[in-house]
Formats: structure tokens, C-alpha cells, sequence
């Protein structure tokens, strides 16, 4: 087929890495698949096709930044594209507004025959909002009740089978194992090094692993230290809260980390600290990335929120409660005394969560009647 991907993520931000390194993996996969693949993503100067130039637009401050995202974008791109020539749309879902609307209007009037899909990042996402931004959800909730005229299916990481009228194909994130190397080295003997990474906001919970650090009664014996990656609107909280329980000693918090530099840290690390606040968005799944990432390069992991791809018969996985008390640095070390060698984690990973996969089962859903 001929697939039309889009991500209208800017590419010039470093704490989207991890949305563009799924952007890739998803491109990549496709491909694999058989698929002639075209990508359609933007920066803070241009929006690229195939990482050629098709338009220009300086994004340099937060007016134009909202008016690039509310009309620019999706109004440059219906101007310019000839949907005639795809088989599949493929979006990563923008929030709906005018521009939006009128695009997947163009799209259907100039090929009726192709099939428009928007993946839903979370939902619901109301409460991800502040300040500004929340003219989005505002704005979003009155234009998306007209999506179920032109969008064929939503692919959604939740269990609603339907959302705004539309029908849901229920999935769950993927990965590219190739892309991500599998940690080699040992545990380390002397002490217990967790990590925790993330674009950091309220509902990441880090801070219940914080008040868990503060209370550990045994760090003589068994020491644990945190090494916190990312950015992000909780991250300055964060701080204050590890001044505040004197953890000085015991988290470092390293800023954005990529490439080489990210592998590296990764080789000295025991156990990964997954998303622990996802039911402060009242939601019930996750399915986040760095789960899998964790899970490929053959590192155990905590979480708390239920993710599918990980059954409570993962050996390697330890889920906390539901809730915004302390976590148990004990069950913490309980999880690095289990021993599951990396290469039976990452084995799992190749195995259940390769985007190939998942996207294959995604099409067959798409294109079923």
C-alpha cells in the first residue's frame, strides 16, 4: 500500500525524542512490512515530506506556536498534497480544530477509497492541560464531534471500543528491538541504581518513589540510588522535593540524554521505574514506551497502572498499587534479587512487542470489510 504518515510533533523540542523515535520505529516497520511509507513532520522552521522541505513557518514564540498547531499546519498541508495518491492516512491524533476538520474533509473528497486512521496517543487528555493550553481540549471538544464524518477508524491504546462515534481498533504500543541495544553488563554489587525517565508531569508519579527513597530504613546494607533523565513541567517539583527529604545523595537528576550517552547510562542501571501516577488522569492502562524500552534492552521494571503488553506473570515486571502512597524500596530490591537474565527480557520484547507486529494486526483490523 501506499501510506501516508503524519506527526505533527516538532521535531526541534528534545523532550519529544521519545514521540520521534516511535515515529521512526512505526515508519520503519511499515516498510518492512511492504508498504511504500511517506512522512509528514515539521520543526520549529519547516514542514518536511520525506525530509524534504515542502513549506516554511517560523515558530519562534508561544502566539505562533499555538497558531502553527490551531491553522497553519493542516491548512498548508490539504494545499499541497494530492491524496489521490494513498492508500492509507495515518495520524498521530493533533486535537481537533477547523484546520483539522478541513483537512480530513479534502482527504476523503479527493480519494473516498482511502482509509484515514488517527492513533489516539492517551485518552482521556483533558487533564494533561494548563495554563494556555488549555484552549486545546476547549476547542478540541467541540470540533470532534464531527470526525466520525472522515476518519475510519481510531486506533486507541485504552479499552473503549468506541470514541466520538467512531469505532476503536484496541492495541497497545510497540518498539523497534534493532534500534535498541540490550544491556550487557552485570548488576551492580555495591549498590542498586534505579532510572526513571520521562517528559515530566504530575501524573508520572515519581514523586511516590521519592517519598518511598526517604523513608528506605536499610541503605547501610542494600544502598539504592535514583538517576533521574528528562525535562518537563513537574521536573523543578521534583527537585525541590528530593532538597526537602534530604535524598541530595541518593538522586541525580541528569537532564536530557540521548544516543550514546543514553546507552551508557543504560549499562549501569538494575532496575527501571515505569509511570506510577497514570490513575491521576483516571485511567485505567498504560501503555507507555519506556515499558518497552526497559523491557528490550533486558532491564526489570516497576509500574503501577496496568499495561497489557506485561501480565503479572512477568517475572521481570513489579506492579506497585494504585494510589500516591510511598513505594516499597524493599520490593525494590526483591525485584533485582528475582535474577531474570537480560536476554530472557529482551526475548520477550522481540517477541510480543515489535511494531511490526502490532501494526500488521492493525491493518488487517483497517482494511478487514
Amino acid at each position: 500500500m501506499r501510506v501516508l504518515m503524519i506527526y505533527r510533533v516538532n521535531t526541534s523540542i528534545s523532550h519529544h525524542s521519545g514521540v520521534l523515535k516511535k515515529m521512526k520505529s512505526q515508519q520503519q516497520a511499515l516498510s518492512k512490512l511492504g508498504h511504500t511509507v511517506s512522512l509528514l513532520n515539521h520543526d520549529s522552521d519547516h514542514i518536511y515530506l520525506n525530509g524534504e522541505i515542502q513549506d516554511s513557518f517560523k515558530v519562534n514564540s508561544r502566539f505562533k506556536r499555538y497558531w502553527f498547531n490551531f491553522r497553519v499546519f493542516f491548512k498548508k498541508v490539504s494545499d499541497k498534497l494530492d491524496f489521490t495518491k494513498f492508500d492509507l492516512v495515518y495520524i498521530r491524533y493533533p486535537f481537533s480544530n477547523p484546520s483539522f476538520i478541513r483537512f480530513c474533509r479534502i482527504v476523503k473528497m479527493q480519494n473516498p477509497e482511502c482509509k484515514l486512521l488517527i492513533e489516539m496517543p492517551t485518552f482521556p487528555y483533558n487533564q494533561e492541560f494548563s495554563g494556555l493550553s488549555k484552549i486545546y481540549p476547549l476547542i478540541d471538544n467541540h470540533y470532534r464531534k464531527k470526525l466520525f464524518r472522515y476518519v475510519d477508524r481510531i486506533v486507541h491504546f485504552g479499552s473503549e471500543k468506541e470514541l466520538f462515534g467512531i469505532e476503536c481498533i484496541n492495541t497497545t504500543n510497540g518498539i523497534d528491538t534493532l534500534q535498541i541495544p540490550m544491556r550487557s553488563s552485570q548488576n551492580n554489587v555495591d549498590k542498586l541504581i534505579c532510572l526513571a525517565m520521562a517528559k515530566w508531569f504530575y501524573w508520572h508519579g515519581l514523586d511516590r518513589f521519592l517519598e518511598g527513597l526517604s523513608r528506605y530504613d536499610n541503605q547501610e546494607k542494600h544502598p539504592i540510588e535514583l538517576w533521574v533523565l528528562g525535562e518537563g513541567s513537574e521536573l523543578e517539583k521534583l527537585r525541590t522535593l528530593s532538597r526537602k527529604l534530604n535524598l541530595d545523595s541518593k538522586v541525580l537528576f541528569k537532564g536530557v540524554v540521548q544516543g550514546k550517552e543514553l546507552d551508557d547510562i543504560f549499562e549501569k542501571i538494575d532496575i527501571g521505574v515505569g509511570t506510577l501516577g497514570i490513575h491521576r488522569k483516571n485511567l485505567n492502562y498504560n501503555a507507555s514506551l519506556k515499558h518497552r524500552e526497559y523491557c528490550a534492552r533486558g532491564i526489570p521494571f516497576i509500574l503501577s497502572t496496568g499495561d497489557s503488553s506485561f501480565p503479572t506473570s512477568c517475572g521481570f515486571v513489579k506492579y506497585q498499587t494504585e494510589d500516591d502512597s510511598p513505594i516499597d524500596m524493599h520490593s525494590i530490591i526483591q525485584l533485582k534479587d528475582s535474577a531474570i537474565p537480560a536476554k530472557e527480557i529482551r526475548k520477550y520484547a522481540v517477541n510480543n512487542l515489535e511494531w511490526r507486529s502490532v501494526l500488521e494486526r492493525i491493518l488487517e483490523e483497517a482494511f478487514k470489510d
